[in-house]
């Protein structure tokens, strides 16, 4: 792994998609003397998403976001990574064609936020 290479270790955590507290998460994984930083993706359910996001403002380790934009209620900003999942796709089906392949299929499910949790981030 990289990561090796530069004498670092990456800790993995996960909550899944269910409505589990990240607080809990989050403080394990900073309360680690050795952490230098978190890399996260926090839940947008409205249930655990603002305090999943307030902790996150408060954290004093650098914190960037994958695949999510902040609340519009949030204090601040933060670094985050976002991918084009389109043209990785599309450029996955220019690989397969370019090795003589002519025919794909695929298997997508994108779930949309629910209401609630677009309007608790929105502020409303």
């Amino acid at each position: 792994m990289a990561a090796e290479q530069y004498g670092l270790e990456i800790v993995a955590k996960e909550t899944s998609y269910e409505t589990f507290p990240e607080v809990d998460i989050l403080e394990d994984l900073a309360t680690d003397p050795q952490m230098l930083g978190l890399i996260v993706a926090p839940s947008i359910e409205p249930d655990i998403a603002p305090e999943t996001w307030q902790w996150l403002t408060e954290c004093q380790l650098p914190v960037t976001v994958l695949e999510r934009h902040p609340p519009q209620w949030l204090p601040g900003s933060f670094d985050s990574v976002h991918t084009d999942h389109p043209a990785g796709v599309r450029r996955g089906l220019q690989h397969f064609r370019q090795h003589g392949h002519h025919r794909g299929g695929g298997d997508w499910l994108w779930v949309a936020p629910p209401p609630q949790a677009i309007s608790s981030w929105a502020g409303s």
